[in-house]
Parts: C-alpha cells; sequence; structure tokens
C-alpha cells in the first residue's frame, strides 16, 4: 500500500507550544524533561522530530532510540544520540568533564578507553551526559532525545531519571517518548510526574475535524465524503492510521481495508499465541470489535479454563483488553480486522453460524445494536435474507426511538446486500423515512425517485403505491419544493384506499397550503386531522397537526402558538415519541428566539437532534442560538455556531442556507468587516425568496446605519418592503421593524400606521421596541411630549427585558435623538451619553461622534473621546478625573494656562479650574509647588 504523509501537525498545537516553552527555557538555563507518551501510532515520533527540526537552527539536537530486542545492549539510546551529533566533534576537554570521560567512552565506541577501572554506574554517566552536552553546547541550548523508552534497558531508565532530577540548572532539554502500556517505563512516568520533574504530554487521538485537516493534508485537497467517513470510523483518530488509510484508492474507499503496518504488526503478535489462543482470538475476531465471554465460550471448541488461558495470553500480547463494565475488546478495530483478514472464508463462516444459532432472535422487538450484531452473524453465515430482515427490525426500533443515525447505518448495510426485490422496496421505503425525519429531505426525494424508476412491483401493487408518494411529498415539503409537494400529495390520493393514509394526505395537503400561505385552509385541515386522532392516534400525525397549528398560531400570537408546541411535547412524552418531543423541543425554541433571547431550549434540542442523529434539526438549532446570541451581542459565539450550520446546510442540501449566509453576513457588517460577497451568496441561493431579500436589505441598511447614512439605509430597505409586508408569513421580521422606524423619522407618520395595521406585528420583541421608538417620534411631532416620552421609555424596557439587545436599542436612539431634540421632549442627553459610550466602544467611531454632536445640540456635557492618560499608583483615590491628568501633564511641561487651554482646545476658565482642583485633589499649596511635584513625577 502507498503511505502519504501529512506535510504538517494536525491537532498538536498545545503539545507544540508545551515543547517550544520549553526550549525558551532552555535558552536561559533553565533545563526541564518532557515526556510524550500515547499508544502506537498516535503521532509521537511525528510530533517531537517536527519539533526537533525546527530546532536545529539555534539549538544542538541528540537524537536516539531504542529498539524492539529482547537484550538490547546498554544504554543504546545514549550511545545513538552522542554519536550522531558528536560524531564529527573533537574529544572536548576541560575539568568539569575529564573525570567522565572514561565512564562517556563505554557509551560512545569512538573514544580511546583507559585501561584502569572505571565507575560505569548509570549515576556517573548521567552526570557525564550533563556535563558533555553543555561543554558541546555552550551557551547554545541542546535537545537530547530518547524515544520508545518501552523498550529501553534498565541502565538507560536509570541514566533518564537522573537527567529528569538534574537538569534544571542546565541549558538542556531531555525529550522521552514512550507508549502508554504497563511496564518499566510507564513506572518511571508515573515517578517523574509525581515529583514535578517531567512534564507529561499524552498525545490524544484526534478528533473528526483534525482527522478530516490531516486527510485533507495528506492528500493535498479535501477528501471525499465517503472517505471521510472511512478514515473517520476506522482510523479512530490515530494519525498513522489516517495516513495510511488516505493512501486506499480516494475514488474507491474499502470499509474492510486494514493499513499495512497494523496487519504487520497484528500478524506477528497473533504468531506468538500458542494454536489454541490463536483460535480463540480468531473467534472472538468474528464476534466482533467487542465480545462477551459467555458468548466467546458457546463458539469455540475450547473447555473454559483453555478460554481464559488464551485470553490471558492474548491480554499480554497487546491484542485484546479488558472491558470496562465486562467483557472483552481489540485494542483497535483495525486489530480485530487484520485478524479477520488471517482466517479463511470458511473459518469465519462456521464460527458465524455458531453464534447465529446462540443469537437466533426469538419473540419481542430488539434494539438496533441487537439486530446488527445478529445480522453481521448471518451475513458471515450465508444467510443475506435473514441478515436484511434483522436490519429492518432494528430500523424500524430506532426509528421509533429517535435514533436515526444508527436505524440509516442499518438501512445502508441491508441495501449493500444482495436479497429480493420486496426486501428492496421495503429497505428504501423505510431509509426515505429515516432521510425525511432527519431533515434530508433531497436525499429522502432521491431514494424514492430511483425506487419509483427501478422497481415497476411497486406500480403493481396499488397499496403501496399511496404511502410511497406520501412519502415523496414529505421530503419535497421538507425541502421547500411546494408544487412538487402538491403533485405528489394529489398522487398519492389517486392510489389511495386507505382512511388511515387518507388522514396523512390531509395533513400533507394542510402543510403544503401553509407553504402557500393559504392559512385558513391549512388550519382547518390540520384541526380535522387532530380531532380525529388526539385520542385514538396515530399519536405520531396529532403531533405533527399539533406542530402545524402552533406554527400557524406563531404567525400572530406567541402564548397560542406555545400552547400548541406544548401540548406537542407532552403528547410525544405520554406517548414514548422521542423525534416528535425532539421537534416540540424545537419549535418552543423558536418562541425563545421571538422573545426571551434564552438559548436553553435551542442548546438543549440540538445535543438531543445530534444525539439521535437528526442533523437538519441540529442546523436549525444552531441557527436559532446563533441568532439569539447575536441579537445579544455575543458575535463570536453567534459565528461559531454560523459555520457549522453553513457547514451542515451545504453538505446536506438545506433551505435554510441562504438565511445562514445572511446572517453572517449581519454578523461581519455589524463588527465593521466586509459583507457584500456573503450577502451575493445568500442571493443566490434564495432564488426569488421574499424573506432572504428583505433580510439581505436589512444587513446593507445595518452598514449603512453604522456609516451615518440614513437616507442610503432606508433607499436599500424601500424596495423589498412591499412584497416582504405582503407575502411574509409572520410580520415579524427584523427588516420591516427598521424601516418602519427610519421611514416615520424621515417621511412622516404614514408608514407607522400603515405597518401597525399588519397582522402578527408585535410578536418579536424587536418589533415592539422598534414600532414604540417610532411611536414615540410620531407623538413627539404631535405636540405631545408626556405621551412622546412614555412611549420611549417602554420602547427602551422591551429591548433589555428579560435580556439586553443593545445593537438594536443603541441604534435605534441614535436616530430618535434627532427627533426628540427638534420636537423637545424626553431626555435625549442621558441615553445619547449611553450610546456614545457603547459606539465608541464597540468601534464605531462614526456613531459615536454623532451622538456627541447631538449632545453639542443639547448644550449638555459631551463625553471625552478617550479616557485620558493613566493614573499613577500614588493619585488612585484621589479623584482625579482624566482631563485633569491631562492637565497635569501639561503643568509639568512648564505651560501657562493659555497654552494648556490652546494645546487641548478649552477656555482658560476651564483650564483655571482643573488647575484649583489639582491643587486640592494633590495636597499641594500653591502652583508653582505643584509644577515642581509633577516634573519631578513624585507621584
Amino acid at each position: 500500500m502507498p503511505f502519504l504523509r501529512c506535510p504538517v501537525i494536525v491537532g498538536r498545537e498545545s503539545e507544540w507550544g508545551d515543547l517550544r516553552a520549553a526550549l525558551a527555557m532552555a535558552r536561559s538555563g533553565r533545563g526541564s524533561a518532557i515526556g510524550v507518551f500515547g499508544p502506537p501510532g498516535i503521532g509521537k515520533s511525528r510530533l517531537v522530530g517536527d519539533f526537533t527540526a525546527a530546532a536545529r537552527d539555534d539549538a544542538v539536537v541528540l537524537v536516539g532510540r531504542c529498539v524492539e530486542d529482547g537484550s538490547p545492549p546498554a544504554l543504546r539510546p545514549l550511545t545513538e544520540a552522542l554519536l550522531s551529533g558528536l560524531r564529527v566533534m573533537e574529544i572536548p576537554t576541560g575539568p568539569d568533564l575529564a573525570p567522565f570521560l572514561p565512564a562517556l567512552s563505554s557509551v560512545v565506541p569512538l573514544w580511546p578507553t583507559v585501561a584502569r577501572p572505571v565507575d560505569r554506574s548509570p549515576i556517573v554517566v548521567a552526570e557525564g551526559v550533563l556535563r558533555l552536552v553543555s561543554s558541546v553546547a555552550g551557551r547554545t541550548p541542546a535537545i537530547l532525545v530518547l524515544e520508545d523508552l518501552q523498550w529501553a534497558d534498565p541502565d538507560t531508565l536509570a541514566v533518564v531519571e537522573y537527567l529528569a532530577d538534574n537538569v534544571a540548572t542546565t541549558g538542556l532539554l531531555v525529550v522521552i517518548t514512550a507508549r502508554d502500556a504497563p511496564g518499566a517505563a510507564h513506572a518511571l512516568r508515573r515517578r517523574l510526574t509525581a515529583r514535578g520533574v517531567l512534564r507529561d504530554l499524552a498525545l490524544p487521538a484526534l478528533n473528526d475535524e483534525d482527522t478530516q485537516l490531516m486527510a485533507a493534508g495528506c492528500l493535498g485537497h479535501s477528501p471525499s465524503p465517503e472517505l471521510n467517513d472511512l478514515v473517520r470510523s476506522r482510523a479512530e483518530g490515530v494519525p498513522l492510521l489516517i495516513e495510511e488509510l488516505v493512501a486506499t484508492d480516494p475514488a474507491s474507499p474499502h470499509a474492510d481495508v486494514v493499513p499495512s503496518t497494523v496487519a504487520e504488526v497484528t500478524s506477528a503478535k497473533l504468531s506468538s499465541l500458542d494454536p489454541c489462543s490463536q483460535a480463540v482470538i480468531e473467534a472472538a475476531a468474528v464476534l466482533g470489535a467487542r465480545f462477551g465471554w459467555d458468548m466467546l465460550t458457546a463458539v469455540v471448541d475450547h473447555d473454559p479454563t483453555a478460554v481464559i488461558s488464551a485470553l490471558r495470553e492474548a491480554v499480554d500480547a497487546g491484542l485484546i483488553h479488558e472491558v470496562p463494565g465486562g467483557g472483552f475488546g481489540f485494542r483497535h478495530a483495525l486489530t480485530r480486522d487484520a485478524v479477520l483478514a488471517t482466517m479463511l472464508r470458511p473459518q469465519r463462516a462456521a464460527v458465524a453460524r455458531r453464534a447465529w444459532e446462540a443469537l437466533k432472535p426469538g419473540g419481542g422487538d430488539h434494539d438496533g445494536t441487537w439486530c446488527a450484531s445478529a445480522a453481521e452473524f448471518a451475513v458471515l453465515a450465508g444467510k443475506d435474507e435473514a441478515a436484511v430482515a434483522l436490519l429492518q427490525s432494528g430500523a424500524r426500533v430506532d426509528l421509533d426511538r429517535g435514533s436515526l443515525a444508527t436505524a440509516e447505518a442499518a438501512l445502508r448495510r441491508a441495501a449493500a446486500l444482495e436479497t429480493t426485490t420486496s426486501q428492496i422496496i421495503e429497505t428504501n421505503e423505510l431509509l426515505a423515512e429515516v432521510l425525511v425525519r432527519a431533515g434530508r429531505p433531497v436525499e429522502a426525494a432521491a431514494v424514492t425517485t430511483t425506487l419509483l424508476e427501478q422497481h415497476g412491483g411497486i406500480q403493481r401493487r396499488s397499496a403501496r403505491m399511496a404511502p410511497v408518494r406520501l412519502r415523496l411529498a414529505k421530503a419535497w415539503a421538507a425541502a421547500g419544493r411546494w408544487t412538487d409537494a402538491a403533485r405528489e400529495s394529489a398522487a398519492a390520493r389517486a392510489a389511495s384506499t386507505d382512511p388511515a393514509v387518507d388522514r396523512e394526505i390531509d395533513l400533507m395537503d394542510a402543510v403544503v397550503a401553509f407553504g402557500h400561505e393559504e392559512f385558513e385552509r391549512s388550519e382547518r385541515l390540520a384541526r380535522a386531522v387532530h380531532r380525529s386522532t388526539e385520542r385514538t392516534g396515530p399519536h405520531e400525525l396529532a403531533c405533527e397537526a399539533l406542530e402545524l397549528l402552533g406554527r400557524l398560531a406563531r404567525r400572530h400570537d406567541l402564548t397560542a402558538a406555545a400552547d400548541m408546541f406544548g401540548l406537542a411535547l407532552d403528547t410525544a412524552e405520554l406517548h414514548d415519541l422521542p423525534v416528535w418531543r425532539l421537534r416540540a423541543l424545537h419549535e418552543l425554541s423558536t418562541i425563545d428566539l421571538l422573545w426571551s433571547l434564552d438559548v436553553g431550549r435551542a442548546e438543549k434540542a440540538g445535543t438531543e437532534a445530534e444525539r439521535r442523529g437528526a442533523v437538519s434539526l441540529v442546523a436549525f438549532s444552531d441557527f436559532h442560538r446563533a441568532v439569539m446570541h447575536c441579537w445579544r451581542d455575543e458575535h463570536d459565539a453567534a459565528s461559531a455556531l454560523l459555520t457549522n450550520c453553513e457547514r451542515l446546510c451545504r453538505s446536506l442540501h438545506l433551505p435554510l442556507l441562504p438565511m445562514v449566509l445572511t446572517m453572517q453576513a449581519l454578523v461581519t457588517a455589524t463588527t465593521g468587516r466586509r459583507h457584500d460577497s456573503l450577502c451575493e451568496d445568500a442571493l443566490a441561493a434564495a432564488g426569488d425568496d421574499p424573506h432572504v431579500h428583505a433580510a439581505v436589505a436589512h444587513v446593507h441598511a445595518t452598514r449603512l446605519l453604522l456609516a451615518e447614512n440614513r437616507p442610503g439605509a432606508l433607499a436599500a430597505l424601500d424596495p423589498c418592503m412591499e412584497s416582504y409586508r405582503d407575502r411574509l408569513e409572520t410580520t415579524s421580521g427584523p427588516p420591516l421593524a427598521l424601516w418602519t422606524l427610519l421611514a416615520t423619522i424621515e417621511r412622516g407618520d404614514d408608514p407607522l400606521h400603515h405597518v401597525s395595521t399588519l397582522p402578527g406585528i408585535r410578536l418579536a420583541r424587536w418589533t415592539n421596541g422598534y414600532l414604540g421608538y417610532a411611536e414615540a417620534v410620531s407623538l413627539g411631532r404631535q405636540h405631545r411630549p408626556e405621551a412622546a416620552t412614555a412611549a420611549f421609555t417602554a420602547a427602551d424596557r422591551t429591548m433589555n427585558h428579560p435580556v439586553p439587545m443593545p445593537h438594536f436599542q443603541h441604534l435605534a436612539r441614535r436616530h430618535v435623538a434627532e427627533a426628540a431634540i427638534h420636537d423637545g421632549w424626553g431626555s435625549p442627553h442621558q441615553w445619547l451619553h449611553e450610546d456614545e459610550v457603547y459606539f465608541r466602544d464597540k468601534g464605531h467611531h462614526l456613531l459615536a461622534a454623532a451622538c456627541r454632536g447631538l449632545l453639542r445640540r443639547t448644550g449638555k456635557p459631551v463625553p471625552r473621546r478617550t479616557p485620558g492618560p493613566p493614573i499613577p499608583a500614588g493619585l488612585v483615590g484621589s479623584s482625579i478625573t482624566g482631563r485633569e491628568m491631562e492637565v497635569l501633564q501639561l503643568v509639568a511641561q512648564g505651560l501657562t494656562n493659555r497654552e494648556i487651554a490652546q494645546r487641548l482646545t478649552l477656555s482658560t476658565r476651564t483650564v483655571e479650574k482643573h488647575v484649583e482642583r489639582l491643587l486640592a485633589k494633590t495636597g499641594t499649596p500653591q502652583r508653582a509647588q505643584l509644577v515642581a511635584r509633577a516634573a519631578r513625577n513624585e507621584w
């Protein structure tokens, strides 16, 4: 197998930083010892090798390695290290080193030996190594690397222990590597760590993201989804295995591939066992990566004592280990595969038949895990039809329990087996159902469409035609393709002869009507379905009807919507319907998004969706949380969630993508960065969706407002407002509310009067706030100052409770302040002070300057642009202000009050007052003394 090496270290940034920090300490004469530990292939040598390669320009590097040998020569790694680094140098001399040269000559064979007896004890050798390296390196730091200490001889371990204990006062960095298996090296690691003289770097397996990055680094491009899944599932985050697995054919990765390194090592370990133990471990490999004692004894021809002995031998050889909670497991899934690869097919089939007989299903339902295990034995025993039936059965149970990822995996496995046409049809019907529930409608539609095209048997079985067409309608509806959904729903109704299926079609028609914004018809159909199912079921259909009714209510009444979603949640919990419980939680989180901005339920829904494999709900939950974080000015949290959400939307073709890109653009614009390309991508993905067009206009308007261009912001919002108001299922979006405020300020009261009559306009908290500010402007214009102030106060309270929405609040108030100053109502000077500080802290300098300009119009003090120089420690607590500190610094330079006034653009009288306060606050009786003390910097 070819080998592809990743050109960069992935996922080891923290450990790399620790090594660099230790080297920096060695440069200052403070040596240390670091141990890099982990299982084979985890990247110990790679990390240390790349580190020393980078350090060779400004450090002496000595590298030695232990070897796997039954009787390694004493101090072999030290010999290799010193020879590799010193072979071209003359023998060092010096009084400090001379007494140790005889002992070192036994380590470095090139040096002459002495005739007299020499103390070659590990302690003397270790001290000699310290002095030798110090002599050679001089003022340059040195790195001594000793690798694979799990194979070290006792003398080498003793030298390492001495070095770790005594390296602190030298310029030497000692780096050791070892596997984290029991043995003498492990005991040494424990002792040194306990004494605090060894920095322990235990390398973990790479996470999924780093695994994908490393695979891409090996290939020079992103791996295919199939190869990525193979590497993630098979390599288990081990870098060496990642590198070997990506060397398989990227276009056709094989799930059963075993890297050559693993195959060779496993074969050697297996060969070291006696024949009885080999047979036991081979049988265990057929049983799975984890296996139970009872099952193993049922499938081998050996008595329990022999089986126990075999297990002990295999544990000692590093092939298997005891699993916490009972049973055994192979050290790595690939180890098990390597053992299987050594067996002939008849061997595997014989064990599988015994396991199949032991596990042959009886009555009752079994979960997906049990069914998958039994199906695997059935496949190995040559019983594919039985295996498919088991996988289908397990998938149904997992589907009901909400374990969508497990159900999908089982059905994908079933689809890969050769079986009857009837089983193929049933497998794909189940798979389409799983994909719809998992929120992957395009994939579900593709599966169902292929099924209809390739298997004419469905056409001849009219009883199955209606459910298949209905499932396709659900897929298109989930993808937002309402015309396609309506067509398939009509086809399902034409083929249906079952009243139960007719009720499902009725609800499908209600969903399609909702998508076409035929809200009255949608509600009428949904209520009828709920009435017919709430008592007798099917309760899944009742939950689906309640969900739709909640979404209909959410257009104008959040309380009614929450009641519907809450009833759906209660129904799902009462009848143990985890998928519908999850969906109800998700819908309840939309209520939080519109009002409380509490991310708790959205986070809970996302976590549960991820656990159950409902990946589209993960994306929607992430999106909801991102929007809430954005409204709360928590932009870093919002950006992280949106990045993950975009990845899911692109990989699953979710219709949410345009809104995700739009929110990314809004976060980018709000934080002062370029947003145009994100807006263009959002519009390209959205088609003629008025929601997205209005949201993109809101992004542009926001950026223009941050640039102090209110007419431009209003012009950006104008084109999409008419269709947005007329077509949107809810009028609670921020674009309409912002347009209403700006248009009321610029054009009079007509925009406010028109928008106030729209249904559901007061649903969202930000809309309430914006419209409240607009009402305050309108009332002030009507010379009703008390009413205007009351409306402003109510809007301000809405923007702050239950949690603040700072961006909405301060941006609105900056523009409302102009009207308040002009019409003479409220206390704009009070809120402008707060607005100016907010904009200044956020880096929106134009808005901060605008606030200061408005404050000047009120005749009130204008806040300083900067806090002034720092207050010296001696004056902390004296109440000296930043402006007074500026005056004090100029006083120290000997400037007169007039000169200081000119420098700071103040009146001379103001400077005189500042100097008077400085005299009082510093306890200085006269100006001349103040000048002298300031010049001497007595504070």
